[in-house]
Order: structure tokens, then sequence, then C-alpha cells
């Protein structure tokens, strides 16, 4: 039977890594726009108003420590040099697919945290993250998160969604036995 490691003998690991190619420009609230422009951020998202949103898939990896928080993030570029006042801002709706049972509600348009990396100047990049509380949801292999991201508050200017991806505490072993989670 394998050992359980305490939560702080975890390591981080971004797991589903989505570039922005793979994200879905539409979202519900008004779509972002794919970046044509060699010169700029080619293959990006564009959000150049309050209120586009996005939509992109992330699955929990085989790793992820049993009983942690995941924390979906998006990457970002001020890429209007001319015109970049306020604080970056987005919100995250999520809803949780487990690998087996019913799907969960929407979480609700959720403010994300630019604590890490505020993207708090022309052409400055930075960090959205959101926490999802394994308390609620009970995370587990092959859990898939759906998201539409939407940009709210006051910011002006273009902004480049450069990336998505998941945040999860990797586990020492990655799935004992795939049979046991498929059956249960």
């Amino acid at each position: 039977m394998p050992t359980t490691a305490t939560p702080q003998n975890y390591v981080w690991e971004d797991c589903s890594v989505i570039s922005p190619s793979a994200i879905n420009p539409t979202g519900p609230d008004g779509s972002m726009t794919v970046i044509t422009n060699a010169a700029g951020y080619l293959g990006c998202l564009l959000s150049d108003a309050v209120g586009e949103s996005c939509t992109f898939q992330l699955q929990i990896s085989h790793q992820h420590a049993p009983g942690t928080d995941v924390h979906p993030h998006i990457h970002i570029v001020r890429c209007d040099g001319s015109d970049n006042t306020g604080n970056c801002e987005f919100e995250l709706n999520a809803r949780v697919i487990p690998l087996k049972g019913a799907a969960f509600a929407w979480t609700g348009n959720v403010a994300g945290a630019t604590t890490s990396q505020p993207a708090d100047g022309a052409n400055q990049s930075g960090l959205i993250t959101w926490s999802l509380a394994n308390s609620t949801y009970n995370f587990g292999p092959s859990d898939i998160i759906l998201c539409v991201v939407r940009r709210s508050g006051t910011t002006t200017g273009a902004i480049a969604l450069t990336s998505a991806d998941l945040h999860i505490q990797k586990g020492p072993f990655g799935t004992v036995n795939e049979g046991d989670r498929l059956a249960g």
C-alpha cells in the first residue's frame, strides 16, 4: 500500500496547459478574437472590451495529490501600450465534470486574483488565478473542468490571453489502480 505524503511535501505541477489556439474564442458574453498580426501576439486571443469571454477545458492529471485544491489560471499581456489604464480583471465561471457521477453546477462568475503577477503596465505580462476547493468537488484523476473566462472591471486597452492551465499539487504516485476509480 502506498504511503501518503503530507500536503507540505507535495510539489506544484502545471497540467492541461492550453495554448491560445486550442481555446475557443467564442464565449457567452461576447467573443474574444484571434490575433492574426504577426508583429503582435500571433495566435493569442485579444480582449479589447469588458464583457468579452472565451471557453476552454482542463483535465485533472493522474499525478494530482488526493485531497488538494486545484488552481486554474490564465496568462495575459497588456498589448496596447498607449491605452492601458486600470487593473486587469477577469472572472471565471467553472463546472466540474467528474470521471464518474453527476456534473456539478456552474460556480457563477468569480473574480480572479492578480497578486502574483498583476500585468501592471504597458507590455507587461501577468497571471490571473482562481482556486477550486477539493472539499467541494473531491477531485480525482481525469475529472474535467469546463471554464468560461470573462473580462471584467474597468480596464481599458487591449489584453492578449496567451495561455490557460491548471496548477495542481503533485502527489508521490500516479493513479494506483485506474480500475478502482472507474468501478467506485
